[in-house]
């Protein structure tokens, strides 16, 4: 946690609407400037956004502040709905505290436009550890260990993988303490927890991804009609023109043929695209032969698959390389929506 002085006109509002009763009632709370209490901060797109104190923070505008003390924790900047809301902000062209002054609610109206919004976010939204949920039920533990909020779980799929929940740092750096050392290879790791991992920023096989979900009341359409599971003897010939060789091999593909949910498109006997689910959950392996790009087939194979796993009860994600802006703008098309940027690496003592 950092305190920081910022000038009060380069802070967004990240919340986009204003109660009038919570409004007089921060009025009526002010004696000193130093009365006001904590104002949270996130930092986004090389941007600040308030996450908290919006009133508060108006009320100042109006008595003249052109600067305040505010409060940052990089954890924070990570946070789904803080990002999502942020970039919505934008969206709409909130620039500065002062465009909230024509957005102001009735208590009643803000309750439902502004605060029913973001508790409907949250019912709809897959979080991280949906994925180490996803892969704790189908990998036996080599190791496990929880302390309160705070959960470190190892597993074996191509390699051990170990997958953490934390509420922050502090509960991060009092996993790590417990973690054996031979377990070196991290998956699913947010930005703000590398420097705790790999303090002298010496990893190899990293592979750096958004991570976007498909909130419930999303519906996937489209003519899945042409598509069919994968049998265990499509595995060499989707390893064979995967791009992820280095981070793959063919027991991989087999095991999540195996256990996963799984969907591909043939033309004339042959396997031309497909898609498959990895070892947390999370749709991809997505790939079309050169000669049947431009059909829709990705969009088949995916909506075939949300069916599947929907039936299930599970929630739907995937992982995209953040390079790879072609597929993030059409998962987005799809409903998928940005939740946050995760990474998986080995550590230089896993580097053999």
């Amino acid at each position: 946690m950092e305190k920081l002085i910022l000038e009060i006109e380069e802070i967004i509002p990240q919340q986009h609407f204003l109660s009038d009763e919570k409004l007089r009632s921060a009025l009526a709370s002010f004696e000193t400037y130093e009365s006001i209490g904590d104002i949270f901060v996130i930092r986004y797109l090389d941007k600040w956004f308030s996450i908290d104190g919006h009133h508060r923070l108006l009320h100042l505008y109006r008595q003249g502040v052109k600067r305040v003390e505010v409060c940052h924790d990089p954890a924070d900047d990570d946070h789904f709905l803080y990002r999502r809301l942020a970039k919505e902000s934008l969206n709409i062209g909130l620039k500065t505290i002062a465009d909230l002054e024509d957005r102001i609610l009735t208590n009643e109206d803000f309750l439902v436009d502004w605060v029913g919004k973001c508790q409907l976010m949250l019912k709809e939204h897959s979080t991280p550890e949906d994925n180490m949920r996803f892969f704790m039920s189908h990998h036996e533990a080599l190791f496990d260990y929880e302390n309160k909020n705070n959960h470190v779980f190892v597993g074996y799929s191509d390699r051990p993988w170990t997958y953490l929940s934390v509420d922050s740092e502090k509960g991060l750096c009092e996993l790590l303490e417990q973690v054996p050392k031979v377990y070196s290879n991290f998956a699913l790791i947010e930005d703000w927890m590398v420097k705790f991992i790999d303090p002298t920023d010496i990893r190899v096989r990293e592979l750096i991804c958004e991570r976007l979900y498909l909130p419930a009341s999303v519906e996937v359409q489209g003519d899945m009609s042409a598509v069919e599971e994968l049998t265990l003897q499509d595995a060499h010939a989707i390893q064979n023109a995967h791009a992820y060789g280095e981070y793959t091999d063919i027991d991989y593909v087999k095991k999540q043929i195996d256990y996963g949910y799984h969907g591909g498109i043939r033309v004339d006997g042959e396997l031309v695209a497909w898609a498959l689910t990895h070892d947390d959950g999370a749709i991809g392996f997505l790939y079309v032969m050169p000669d049947h790009r431009g059909k829709h087939f990705g969009e088949q194979i995916t909506a075939f698959i949300v069916k599947r796993m929907r039936e299930d009860g599970l929630p739907v994600y995937v992982h995209i390389e953040k390079e790879n802006l072609p597929s993030i703008r059409l998962a987005e098309k799809m409903g998928f929506v940005i939740d946050r940027t995760v990474r998986w690496f080995s550590l230089v003592s896993d580097k053999t």
